[in-house]
């Protein structure tokens, strides 16, 4: 069985309140609230709040569980399986499930030590003493009727020798109670603190009851120990060594030997000698009608939550609980609880455990789980000794007798919705399926035939379910008016009492309203909602979507309801700006677009197209190929299918327009549909950085448009390259930044953006890719030991492509290779190439290998050491180069300048004669290189 807290009116079902007599006096205040439920044929359930007397608002909430004696419900009193120890209200209704038994509706019971659990007075269970007590206690005799009254329980030990002595039973041993008797009941052990003489017990039978004398046999002594073992089925007799009391037992229990017997023997009050249930209370709070006003309770002046057990002139049971120390219910002092229960009808009240002990659980007709209706003060449940609960055999559940709707009453704002369950239960109050055919009406409002209810005007309004025969009816009290407002964070659940939201994100706040503490149902649309200063925007629904803004900005919500408004403070923080790349039209990419009529698109390599990278889109459009009606522009279209991300809200490019006058646009396909985002009018030459707000949700890019205007060109060729997406507004045209530190055991890389954000970064060692874990932008290379020269590169790309790369070299000795190098300035350079195997060199007339680094370097011999240099394999040499003079190019670098002209590094010049030379043997130029 598991139990729940309750949360919400609208959500503790039958639980609920509703206003029945506004106005109407108790000697304690006003009544708002009164619903009652009925949980069995014979006992109900109540649930009330109202006002202090005095006039202020001290709100007050109790629960009132009233049982006629019957034999299909009984009430008892459990604690689980041993006294030592505490429990939840959860645990031992768990525990009386495992034992076929229903819970109907349970309170807390004794008052108890906090330490061990043990109650401060009697506990019987099933007609057995579980542990001895003096004072007021409640008792439940087998037809259900109570006894309230001290039922004088008394342990009595008569000695061999002829003596007796009064013991405790089953308590924990001190210095001032001399003496006890310990059973299984208790624990396995005794768990005393003070050194103890301990005598082991065999006893004809291991239970006590309320009136008899039990024979035992001493089988054993254990001296000077603070705890010992209590043997199955055995009991100890434990006396406190070196105490005055024990002084006084010298000549009975010290005389114990094994092999004596001693005689246990219980009495009590005749009232209470067919009692099966019973526990302790506290004080009496009512006596022959009428109700104490002193009581000598530590806390009876303050209000706090209380328990309480109270009996009717005609034998009706009442178990009572106030909440206190909260909003919704300040609680009750002892002379306030004392005057309710007399209110109430009792004519013999007790008080039980309160404060944060407090709690009461019943099962709702329908259920087949036990709720915890109340609110503990301590804002969870308190472990405690025991439980009053009423209960009834569980048996499998039979056909549907009753209909229960939920939930039972409900407070809401005119237009408010509330939506209705309906469950069942046999002639048992046990749950079953509930009918398949339910039909509902309302006055006062409206409802739909799935239960939801629209409050009308302000009043008492009624919803009905029927299926066949049956039917239930419950109230909805429809307030014009609120008291109090909050706002809760509808992904946390959260109250919120400022907010603090980054840029363009949103948050989702529901308004939640009270009257009295007590929760109302409404709907956000029902409040007026403002956002005060440049923050964001709110919808009806309490939806707020703060502005985009790189830095931080502050301002207000307010939402009103009548004369109630509520005020949140709010702060915009500034958004990161982010962004990727989306789509490069590099060497890597498929098929970088399809073009439509009088369109064409097609990878561009010649480098002064190209943004970024080595490639580019270029498009060539003609108007006059491309046909379109009298009142549409001509449009060239050209197609992509990239996929956009969630948060993506920019999307941005570089265009090298033609100076055409037309217009570009790019076409996002969201929702099934195309829509066109106009980018820029071609007005200028050369590269333009532009962009265009993207919609919100899954999106894709379709592709591009060129748009004819009225004084545009009829054709044109245009470029694109790099298009990115971003969270905002972002230019990024920088890429990261690198730094390095070398120490003792490695090389400390740094790599920051502050643009579109770090993308990925590259190391490597002497041309080979190390593996480094980088965390925020920092990652460490262990560095070689072998005392070599070596270089190591970080080449680092942000999220919008750009590229940084820095390059370390790490002082060691290199052995020269060339003959004509050593002392040149270029020869610590030359040399570690030739060890990368970019650089070859040439053996001259003496059989020496030499480099020549004051010769000329020809077109070809470069393009071989670059395509080294990049790693670049030949498996383009199948291309058919388009070069008038490839026949000059030289065997060992044809290879290698076929791979350079596949990834557009050589482009070759055009001559005068109108052919294309690739000039391999000519000298290259300090530019044509760094091109």
């Amino acid at each position: 069985m598991k139990s729940v807290l309750r949360k919400t009116a609208c959500m503790a079902l039958c639980l609920a309140v509703v206003i029945s007599s506004v106005g109407a006096a108790t000697g304690l205040g006003t009544w708002l609230f009164d619903s009652q439920t009925q949980l069995a044929d014979t006992a109900a359930i109540t649930r009330g709040a109202f006002f202090q007397s005095d006039g202020s608002v001290k709100n007050q909430s109790e629960t009132v569980v009233t049982y006629t004696p019957e034999s299909a419900v009984s009430p008892i009193v459990a604690y689980g399986t041993t006294l030592y120890g505490r429990s939840t209200i959860e645990y031992v209704e768990e525990y009386l499930e495992s034992t076929g038994k229903t819970v109907v509706a349970g309170i807390n019971g004794s008052f108890f030590d906090m330490s061990t659990g043990i109650p401060l007075g009697c506990v019987i269970t099933q007609g057995i003493l579980r542990c001895s007590g003096s004072g007021q206690a409640v008792g439940f005799r087998a037809d259900g009727s109570t006894v309230i009254s001290d039922p004088g329980i008394n342990v009595q030990i008569t000695y061999p020798n002829g003596n007796t002595s009064n013991v405790h039973y089953n308590k924990q041993l001190t210095v001032s109670n001399g003496a006890v008797l310990y059973s299984r009941d208790y624990d396995t052990r005794t768990k005393n603190t003070i050194s103890c003489y301990h005598v082991i017990l065999a006893p004809e039978t291991a239970t006590l009851s309320l009136q008899g004398t039990v024979t035992a046999r001493v089988t054993g002594i254990v001296k000077d120990a603070t705890t010992c073992d209590i043997p199955e089925g055995g009991m100890v007799l434990a006396v406190a060594t070196n105490t005055q009391y024990a002084n006084t037992m010298a000549d009975r229990i010290f005389a114990l030997k094994e092999g004596d017997t001693i005689q246990i023997a219980t009495t009590c009050q005749d009232s209470w000698a067919d009692v099966v249930y019973g526990c302790s209370g506290g004080e009496l709070l009512v006596e022959a009608g009428k109700a104490k006003d002193t009581f000598t309770l530590d806390s009876a002046d303050r209000a706090t939550a209380r328990t309480a057990v109270g009996l009717k002139a005609d034998g009706t049971l009442v178990l009572y609980t106030v909440d206190g120390l909260q909003a919704s219910s300040m609680g009750l002092t002892l002379p306030e609880l004392a005057q309710r229960m007399a209110e109430l009808g009792c004519v013999t009240a007790l008080n039980l455990d309160g404060g944060g002990s407090t709690a009461v659980g019943a099962t709702c007709p329908g259920y087949a789980d036990s709720t915890v209706v109340n609110s503990p003060s301590d804002g969870s449940l308190r472990r405690c000794a025991n439980y009053i609960f009423l209960v009834r055999d569980t048996t499998a559940p039979g056909q549907t007798q009753k209909i229960f709707l939920y939930p039972y009453d409900a407070l809401a704002l005119p237009g408010a919705e509330v939506p209705f369950t309906v469950l069942a239960t046999d002639e048992h109050y046990m749950a079953t399926q509930a009918p398949q055919s339910i039909t509902y009406e309302a006055q006062g409002g409206t409802v739909t035939q799935d239960g939801v209810f629209t409050a009308g005007a302000a009043g008492i309004a009624t919803v009905t379910a029927r299926s066949d025969h049956m039917a239930s009816t419950r109230q909805v009290a429809v307030i014009t008016m609120p008291s109090s407002l909050k706002l809760v964070n509808a992904a946390t659940g959260k109250t919120v009492a400022s907010l603090q939201v980054t840029a363009r994100n949103q948050v989702d706040l529901n308004v939640e309203a009270s009257y009295h503490s007590m929760p109302v149902c409404s709907s956000d649309k029902l409040y007026a909602w403002k956002v005060t200063g440049d923050i964001g925007t709110m919808d009806e629904n309490g939806v707020f979507t703060a502005v985009q803004t790189t830095e931080d900005k502050t301002g207000s919500l307010q939402v009103t309801m009548g004369q109630i408004t509520l005020t949140l403070p709010v702060t915009v923080k500034a958004m990161v700006l982010e962004g990727r790349a989306v789509h490069g039209f590099e060497a890597d990419d498929p098929q970088a677009a399809a073009a439509g009529t009088g369109v064409g698109a097609r990878i561009n390599r010649d480098l002064t197209k190209v943004r970024y990278g080595t490639q580019s889109l270029k498009v060539d459009y003609d108007f006059t190929a491309i046909e379109a009606s009298q009142d549409q522009k001509k449009q060239g279209i050209v197609t992509t299918a990239k996929a956009l991300q969630e948060g993506d809200a920019v999307l941005g490019l570089w265009v090298y327009s033609d100076g055409s006058g037309n217009a570009l646009s790019a076409r996002i396909l969201s929702g099934g549909q195309t829509q066109s985002l106009w980018l820029t009018t071609l007005d200028t030459a050369g590269w333009k950085y532009v962009t265009a707000q993207l919609p919100a949700g899954e999106k894709t890019l379709a592709g591009f448009a060129v748009t004819q205007e009225e004084t545009g060109a009829a054709s044109g060729t245009l470029y694109l390259d790099q298009v990115t997406a971003a969270n905002g507004v972002l230019e990024d045209v920088t890429g990261p930044v690198i730094t390095t530190n070398q120490t003792e055991t490695g090389l400390e890389i740094t790599v920051q953006d502050a643009g579109s954000g770090l993308g990925s970064v590259q190391v490597t060692l002497d041309g080979k890719e190390q593996t480094i874990s980088f965390t925020g932008g920092k990652g460490t290379l262990p560095l070689p030991t072998d005392g070599a020269y070596h270089k190591v590169t970080v080449t680092a790309q942000d999220r919008f492509g750009n590229l940084s790369s820095v390059t370390v070299a790490l002082a060691g000795e290199q052995q020269t290779v060339f003959a004509d190098t050593q002392g040149h300035w270029a020869g610590e350079f030359i040399t570690y190439l030739c060890g990368q195997g970019v650089l070859t060199g040439s053996t001259n007339s003496q059989g020496q290998l030499c480099y020549r680094p004051e010769d000329s370097m020809t077109r070809q011999e470069f393009v071989v050491a670059l395509m080294r240099y990049l790693g670049a394999g030949t498996t383009e040499q199948a291309v058919e180069l388009p070069f008038a003079d490839a026949g000059a190019i030289a065997d060992w670098a044809y290879d290698a300048m076929a791979s350079a002209y596949a990834m557009g590094l050589v482009t070759g010049s055009a001559a005068a004669d109108g052919k294309l030379y690739a000039n391999p043997t000519q000298t290259i130029t300090r530019q044509e290189a760094m091109a």
